[in-house]
């Protein structure tokens, strides 16, 4: 684990707005992501928010540096 550098927290950032915006637009969509699996979600976060966190994140968790040691 480590703190993104500037250039990779940009892209987040951008990346999450973009996810927000396309879930905003797609409420369901974002409540289909949201309600996968057997744990309950916050229902103090709004869907499309925790649609774009959960979308960055997945998308942080597929990198090749969190699945292998260098």
């Amino acid at each position: 684990g480590r703190k993104p550098d500037a250039q990779e927290e940009a892209i987040l950032r951008k990346k999450l707005n973009e996810m927000l915006a396309d879930f905003q637009n797609d409420a369901k969509g974002a409540s289909e992501l949201v309600n996968i699996g057997s744990s309950p979600r916050d229902t103090t976060i709004p869907v499309s928010e925790l649609a774009a966190y959960t979308a960055v994140a997945n998308m942080i968790l597929n990198l090749d540096e969190v699945i292998t040691k260098s």
